[in-house]
């Protein structure tokens, strides 16, 4: 090949290529070679000190030494700095002895810019992460090895020292107040970052109070700290971050004594109280539930809230019904829910009253209620039931007495006479049997009454067969100067409740009416049945003396009463009230002195069939 073409095919060549006699002088260079260098090599190896030929240089070591140098990057001068070559030189030693240096160059230039690119990055991406620590509301320190504070962000020193610089302090000497959560005062060598330090172990939300310094309070900060360089490496510091809790722990604390006081409470009520949840699909829970849990059912606060059926589990069967139709109307309406009904502990049955106020949450119904044993308190209204029949029936026994004199008057003489004149008996005996039919009749009446089962829960009765039987005893043993009117309007009148209880009521209100109008000129007692589609209505009406204000506000207090003693105990409208409540009725009164008074009981209808259903209102 033809030097002029080994040239030609040399410049061709995309990395530069010089070679060198043993003097260092070029024997030959291609284009490249001289590009990477933008200077003819003829004057970087005559010109003294270039860089191809300083003494740590590729091709003087090569030349020096007679061995091969590999890619040191040389920068040569260019305008507006220096553009950085990449320089090989490799000893060659020919046949006849003579020695030359082969040298290559390639242009690194663009990869080092990459290089500044990639740090004016990095500087760029440490600017953001200083400005994000610096503005965090976190604190954040390092510790040196020397343990002296190398960095500590605004926040730090705001929490630690209010206004004070951190940085340069040593940690174990620090004359900050330190105490551990219970307040005993902690060692700078306890603290989370020194123990780090000493162990390379990282901690992790440790609390501990800073202060109080002058008249500042005390400040509770949680701590966690780590080895920057890795766990058990502390050859780069160990950084700390750390918050300031001091308001959530005052909250925490605040909300205890709420619960503790709660607690005082739930235990000295005499009764429960809870929270009942019903969802939308159907379940229901106990979310909260304290107090006398354990002496109502047997069950623990925890046992309630865990499993809901427990609860449910301990009220009476013939109760569950009912209540579980008052909650779904209580739902639906958000109502007050009020309640009485059973429930056993697993030894005996107690009385309880519900009184529960419903919220509506997103996917249901939340009744927060409290509960409260009435034991006592239905056991004296059974023992006023008692004692209030056992006055009534006083007052039944003397006019069934008058009534069965006058009827025994037509018995007796006539059966004597039917004796005495045999021909004349059969009419006579007609007189005789009529009379002892009626006497049987009152008879079967009062014992209707005297007999009444006191069970009232579950039970339905015809309020319209209640008010018929009652009249109809009335008319038998009132004087027969009162006139005694029935009327009666509207459908069936079906209720819940005894029939023995609403005939207690209604004999009531007719005896207290007989005495009102007992020697009043025109003695009048209107007894009215009516009601509409949710109510029925018995109201007693009568034109006697009637009552004055303060007279009414008192009706109903237990042994209260306007008549003359031995002829009342004040029982009568106590035991009317107490049936009322126990049955959702309730009692209106209307009284003027001299105009007579009117007593009005209003009680639910029943739904389904009641027991001595009748065809009137």
């Amino acid at each position: 090949m033809t030097q002029a073409l080994e040239s030609e095919v040399l410049d061709l060549l995309g990395i530069g290529l010089s070679v060198h006699d043993a003097s260092g002088t070029i024997v030959h260079a291609n284009a490249a070679g001289r590009e990477a260098a933008e200077a003819p090599i003829e004057a970087l190896v005559t010109r003294g000190g270039a860089p191809l030929l300083a003494a740590d240089a590729p091709l003087a070591v090569a030349l020096r030494d007679d061995r091969n140098v590999r890619d040191v990057v040389l920068g040569f001068p260019s305008d507006g700095g220096h553009r950085w070559v990449a320089v090989s030189a490799f000893a060659r030693r020919a046949a006849d002895g003579s020695r030359s240096v082969l040298c290559t160059y390639t242009d690194v230039s663009e990869p080092e810019a990459r290089v500044d690119d990639a740090v004016s990055a990095t500087a760029r991406s440490n600017q953001r992460f200083e400005a994000a620590v610096q503005a965090l509301h976190e604190g954040l320190v390092i510790r040196g090895d020397g343990g002296h504070i190398t960095y500590a962000n605004p926040a730090a020193s705001r929490i630690l020292t209010g206004t004070r610089p951190m940085v340069g302090a040593e940690v174990s000497t620090t004359s900050w107040p330190l105490v551990d959560e219970s307040g005993a005062r902690l060692a700078p060598e306890d603290l989370p970052i020194e123990r780090t330090a000493r162990t390379g172990e990282p901690c992790e939300n440790v609390v501990v109070g800073v202060g109080p310094t002058g008249d500042a309070p005390r400040r509770w900060i949680r701590v966690s700290s780590a080895c920057i360089a890795g766990p058990r490496d502390t050859s780069a510091g160990v950084v700390a971050t750390f918050s300031d809790i001091t308001d959530l722990r005052a909250a925490n604390a605040e909300a205890e004594e709420a619960h503790e006081r709660l607690r005082r409470i739930t235990e000295t009520l005499p009764g429960v109280i809870y929270q009942y949840r019903v969802d939308d699909d159907g379940t229901f829970a106990f979310p909260f539930a304290a107090g006398m849990t354990r002496e109502f059912i047997g069950l623990t606060p925890e046992e309630i809230t865990r499993d809901g059926d427990l609860g449910w589990s301990r009220m009476h069967e013939e109760d569950r019904e009912r209540v579980q139709a008052r909650i779904a109307r209580s739902q639906v309406t958000l109502e007050v829910f009020d309640d009485t009904f059973r429930l056993t502990d697993g030894q005996r049955w107690r009385h309880v009253r519900v009184r529960g106020a419903p919220e509506r949450l997103p996917r249901g119904t939340l009744w927060t209620a409290i509960m409260l044993d009435v034991t006592g308190e239905h056991d004296l209204s059974e023992a006023l039931r008692r004692a209030q029949r056992r006055e009534a029936m006083g007052d039944l026994a003397a006019g069934l007495a008058h009534n069965l004199n006058n009827m025994l008057a037509v018995v007796l003489p006539n059966i004597e006479e039917a004796q005495a004149s045999p021909a004349e008996a059969s009419a006579l005996l007609v007189d005789a049997a009529s009379a002892t039919r009626r006497a049987a009749d009152l008879v079967r009446q009062l014992l209707y009454i005297a007999r009444g089962d006191t069970r009232s829960q579950g039970e339905t009765c015809d309020l319209g067969l209640v008010t018929d039987d009652v009249v109809a005893l009335c008319r038998r043993i009132f004087d027969p100067a009162i006139k005694l009117r029935l009327v009666r309007s509207g459908g069936a009148a079906r209720v819940r409740g005894s029939a023995a209880h609403l005939q207690q009521v209604v004999l009531n209100l007719c005896l207290n009416a007989r005495d009102a109008v007992t020697g009043v000129e025109g003695a009048r007692i209107d007894v009215r049945l009516t009601g509409d589609a949710s109510r029925v209505v018995v109201s007693v009406e009568d034109n006697g003396c009637g009552m004055d204000a303060a007279t009414l506000q008192r009706l109903g207090d237990l042994f209260f009463t306007t008549k003359e003693p031995g002829r009342g105990t004040g029982l009568g409208l106590a035991t009317v009230l107490q049936t009322l409540r126990d049955v959702d009725g309730t009692l209106d009164v209307r009284s003027e002195p001299g105009r007579g008074a009117t007593f009005a009981i209003s009680v639910p209808r029943a739904e389904g069939p009641g027991a001595g259903d009748s065809e009137g209102p």
